[in-house]
């Protein structure tokens, strides 16, 4: 990886890559990383009582409203059973691929209710959506952006991260059915999801 400027902050990379080597001369930065396989960790039952430190992550913002898809979450409840978390976020992923549609031209909405009146969106509205549900469960989540790096390029993207044990928050991409992150280009580097502001503002 290369770019211009002081070398990027990459928070949480170890679920991604690891860095080999970093260099940074005449406003350059150069990083050798390997997509090494990932592998989770064991995650905890989905309904795990917070930790004092995953409380954040369960909270509503201005574009996060769990309210939004309350009846959403209790039909899911009622079907994850002793489901893990990450089994859990495959289930909410799959219930997000009948709820929106992607559309690149989709206009910016402010929020999980207007996003699920519109059902199209894109990343960033797939991400919302997902913290949304995964708080309203239960399940500390955090909507993320950085860059998605494609065969023909990279891009913007966003996608979301959930803590799965006492310490792990393992990358979800919810425009897969899955979850699964569909390739290994995935660079975290913004967690958007804290602040009580309007992300699209």
């Amino acid at each position: 990886l290369t770019g211009q400027g002081s070398l990027p902050t990459i928070f949480n990379m170890q679920n991604y890559f690891k860095i080999n080597s970093q260099q940074s001369t005449e406003g350059r930065w150069e990083m050798l990383v390997d997509y090494h396989q990932m592998t989770p960790p064991t995650a905890v039952i989905w309904n795990r009582p917070p930790t004092p430190d995953e409380i954040p992550y369960l909270e509503d913002t201005m574009s996060i409203q769990t309210s939004a898809v309350a009846d959403i979450a209790q039909n899911l409840k009622s079907r994850l059973g002793n489901m893990n978390r990450l089994q859990a976020a495959a289930m909410i992923t799959q219930e997000i691929q009948k709820l929106l549609v992607y559309k690149s031209d989709t206009e910016t909405m402010p929020d999980t209710k207007d996003i699920l009146k519109s059902g199209n969106g894109i990343c960033f509205h797939f991400s919302i959506l997902f913290s949304s549900i995964a708080r309203a469960l239960g399940i500390p989540t955090r909507s993320v952006s950085g860059l998605l790096i494609r065969e023909d390029g990279m891009g913007a993207h966003a996608w979301n991260e959930i803590k799965i044990d006492d310490k792990t928050w393992w990358p979800i991409d919810p425009q897969t059915t899955d979850g699964r992150l569909f390739q290994r280009g995935y660079i975290p580097a913004v967690d958007f999801s804290k602040t009580s502001a309007n992300f699209f503002s």
